[in-house]
């Protein structure tokens, strides 16, 4: 995220007196430093911002830029370890080869060429990689299956909200902005909040109770609440009690938080949401014995890193679908072979490659149990209603074994042909978006979907054969056209065609 925004920066700053060439990642095979997406800028004047390799490819993709201006853009490989570097043993430990896209970085429009910033109007800028038009960019919503195309999903910057000024805040302002955060420092005190005390980062002084009014809301806004006061604390959760964030961290062991919401029903009559107090932990950070500021604040600034941007797909389940009676099929088709394994396994493989043990199969008329061990499942009494009441049945389960689920992929057990690719794609366009993301073909619509937390409360109220198009409005869906994808046995003749 810094590196974006520190070439976006080069850029803007040296677009009027210098040619720059903007390098990216789009392929790589084997090992490689960065992953797909990694960029660099070139500047022909002798310097240039951002690594693609883990050093050792720099000076080469550095001459290519400058050498080859007049060609762009062009794709051009590059190897991170050479035959002569083996016999010589200048190993470069990456043992990979990948390919860079150059282009011409004052272009086009800077949004299609970094997609990096706030408010996006697309999810995803779709990257041309054929021969005949290399380096075609264009925004998109959601990502589609082609060829010779990649998809850079719009990264938006973290703001990073520091509730409480006392000794130990200090250290979150060059934390945060090595992390290429936006941090701001909230107090009530206006004793600590001396002038120049944080640099150039923003200071306010505000009553805990209006505090809400202040910080934005977003899946990439953090929260530490480290006033050190109890009655203060008390007020400001109040005033963030409705607050959309993607983090709530609180400094103090975890019975103090339980003690601040027993406080807000008793006194005021008032809970936090369970949108609210999914993103919430107490203690804040990945590791409770810190002893120094240092170490407290590396902790928090750690969790965040992890909850909002590295592992978003690790808090996602996958629901298998499986109760229906198979009444035209005449057996129950879970169990039905499909290339040497029952689709019922092959389903479960999807799953986990998909969301590890984060499983739930939702059966009905059939008893699976037999074939679950070591697999979460529930029954769904009233399956003859139809699918949207296993589904509601399903999301119920899911949120009692795991409070913070952030995500659930939906997978009918008898459409063989989905991937672990196509649901983690519906994960991250509905992850980016914001939306529920469903799977279509032409006209038709329906699961494999991806149900963000947001819309669970949606999917709990799905009756009878009612789908999440009964509960949604037009704007909280996207759709992904991946017709294999949507293709379901319905009959042994199904099955045998297929």
């Amino acid at each position: 995220m810094k590196d974006m925004n520190g070439i976006r920066k080069f850029i803007e700053t040296r677009r009027s007196t210098e040619s720059l060439v903007l390098c990216t990642l789009v392929r790589k095979s084997g090992s490689s430093y960065r992953g797909v997406g990694a960029k660099k800028v070139v500047s022909l004047l002798g310097d240039s911002l951002g690594f693609l390799s883990g050093g050792c490819l720099e000076a080469s993709i550095e001459k290519a830029a400058r050498e080859r201006f007049n060609e762009l853009p062009f794709i051009a490989s590059f190897s991170t370890l050479a035959e002569e570097d083996r016999l010589l043993g200048y190993q470069t430990g990456c043992q990979g080869v990948i390919d860079i896209l150059f282009e011409d970085a004052l272009g086009g429009d800077l949004n299609l060429l970094l997609p990096y910033g706030e408010n996006p109007k697309h999810n995803y800028v779709r990257v041309d990689l054929s021969a005949d038009s290399v380096g075609r960019r264009e925004a998109v919503t959601a990502r589609s299956s082609e060829e010779d195309v990649i998809f850079e999903a719009w990264q938006e910057p973290v703001k990073l909200y520091i509730i409480g000024c006392g000794a130990d805040a200090d250290i979150y302002g060059s934390l945060a902005e090595s992390m290429g955060w936006s941090v701001c420092f909230i107090d009530y005190r206006g004793s600590l909040m001396t002038p120049g005390r944080f640099g150039s980062h923003p200071a306010v002084t505000m009553p805990a109770e209006k505090m809400g009014s202040v910080i934005s809301e977003g899946d990439r806004t953090a929260v530490v609440l480290m006033t050190h006061n109890f009655e203060a604390d008390l007020e400001i959760l109040r005033a963030l009690k409705n607050h959309r964030v993607g983090y709530l961290g609180c400094l103090g062991p975890a019975v103090r938080y339980e003690r601040l919401k027993n406080d807000l029903q008793n006194m005021y009559g008032e809970t936090i949401p369970a949108r609210l107090n999914g993103v919430a932990y107490a203690p804040a950070g990945i590791f409770t014995h810190g002893q120094s500021p240092e170490d407290i604040a590396l902790s928090v600034v750690a969790q965040i890193q992890g909850e909002l941007i590295e592992k978003p797909k690790d808090k996602a389940w996958t629901l298998i679908l499986a109760a229906g009676a198979s009444s035209r099929f005449g057996s129950a088709k879970a169990l039905a072979e499909f290339k040497g394994i029952t689709m019922l396994d092959r389903a479960l493989r999807t799953a986990r490659e998909l969301s590890g043990d984060r499983v739930l199969v939702v059966s009905g008329a059939h008893d699976f149990e037999p074939y679950l061990a070591g697999v979460h499942h529930v029954r769904n009494e009233r399956w003859r209603d139809g699918m949207g009441s296993s589904i509601a049945a399903g999301v119920g389960h899911i949120q009692n074994l795991d409070p913070k689920a952030a995500m659930i992929a939906l997978l009918p057990v008898d459409q063989p042909l989905v991937t672990a690719v196509h649901l983690r794609g519906l994960i991250e366009d509905a992850t980016r978006s914001r939306r529920c993301a469903l799977t279509s073909s032409g006209p038709v619509i329906g699961p494999p979907a991806a149900i963000p937390k947001r819309f669970f409360p949606q999917a709990l109220k799905l009756e009878g054969e009612n789908g999440l198009k009964s509960v949604l409005r037009a704007d909280q869906m996207i759709f992904v056209e991946e017709p294999a994808a949507l293709t379901d046995i319905d009959s042994p003749a199904d099955l045998l065609q297929l």
